[in-house]
């Protein structure tokens, strides 16, 4: 009885707590009273439970944390190439559209230099018009007062021809009179075909 008291059961009772921490069943403790031998197995083998369960606990704890921080660094992970993705679109676009602003703005300073080399070809042709319109009035003037003075010069020659015979001294000189107010009205012509800036044809025709 004595033997079966204090070993055979108390050790019974270690080796029965002992197979269920093997099982997993941490922090089982074995109650026995005696202050003997076993009884310090028994209580050492209690504490050594105890700090097991405490150890497995923040082990446990600890693979716990690690998991949720990869899962929150895997969702990081994502939602930087998700960002970087928007960046990259976002880069793509600004850049299409500072290459389009930069072709329109080439386009327009392209159409700008045109136009003020279309206005400077303009106001040289209207400078050139403007001075060709002043000559051309001064031309037609002088074409004018020549004329009134040539009128003379090239009617009254053949009124004195009618008059003269064919054995006159005079018909040569006065057709010399004659042909150079022909040749004084042809060039008052010419001033006037440059006043009116048009180019006359010369035709002889059946009356």
């Amino acid at each position: 009885l004595l033997l079966s008291r204090f070993v055979t059961r108390p050790a019974s009772k270690l080796r029965d707590a002992i197979r269920k921490v093997r099982e997993g069943r941490l922090g089982e403790q074995v109650s026995l009273g005696s202050r003997d031998e076993i009884g310090e197995i028994a209580n050492d083998f209690n504490q050594m439970s105890v700090r097991l369960k405490e150890q497995h606990i923040a082990l446990t704890d600890a693979i716990q944390a690690k998991d949720a921080y990869a899962l929150r660094l895997e969702e990081s992970n994502r939602e930087l190439e998700k960002l970087n993705t928007r960046l990259e679109d976002i880069v793509q676009a600004r850049t299409a559209e500072l290459l389009k602003s930069n072709q329109q703005l080439q386009e327009e300073i392209n159409e700008r230099k045109q136009a003020e080399q279309e206005n400077r070809v303009l106001e040289e042709r209207l400078a050139r018009s403007q001075k060709m319109e002043a000559l051309g009035l001064l031309a037609g003037g002088v074409a004018h007062d020549l004329n009134n003075v040539l009128s003379g010069i090239v009617s009254y020659p053949d009124l004195l021809l009618m008059d003269l015979p064919e054995e006159s001294a005079f018909r040569k000189p006065i057709q010399t009179i004659q042909d150079s107010g022909q040749k004084a009205a042809a060039i008052v012509q010419d001033l006037l075909t440059l006043a009116r800036r048009g180019v006359t044809h010369t035709e002889v025709l059946n009356l």
